[in-house]
């Protein structure tokens, strides 16, 4: 059996504090253009519910034979946004909210 699903990781740049230009400019355009291909898309912004996701998203790319996009949000990555983050310490992923 030929499975045709794809599944895209994404991650969402040009928002929260976004220090590169390039990325703010793209991110507008980001979901337009998965829309235009008529490609599901997910965003994941929590580590709760990052596994409810995940797993439905598979699923349903494997059932359906269509492809799906798994947006991770700068909240799930924490990920930098200055020039003095990139050349401090490092971030720490997020840890699970109580």
């Amino acid at each position: 059996m030929l499975i045709n699903s794809l599944i895209h990781v994404l991650s969402e740049r040009g928002t929260l504090g976004e220090f590169n230009y390039g990325q703010v400019a793209g991110l507008p355009h980001q979901r337009p253009v998965l829309d235009s291909l008529a490609m599901e898309h997910h965003t994941a912004t929590r580590l709760d519910e990052f596994e409810f996701i995940v797993d439905r998203s598979i699923k349903q790319a494997i059932t359906t034979q269509a492809p799906v996009a798994l947006i991770l949000s700068p909240l799930l990555t924490a990920a930098k946004s200055s020039r003095s983050e990139r050349h401090g310490t490092e971030t720490k992923p997020a840890t699970p909210r109580s």
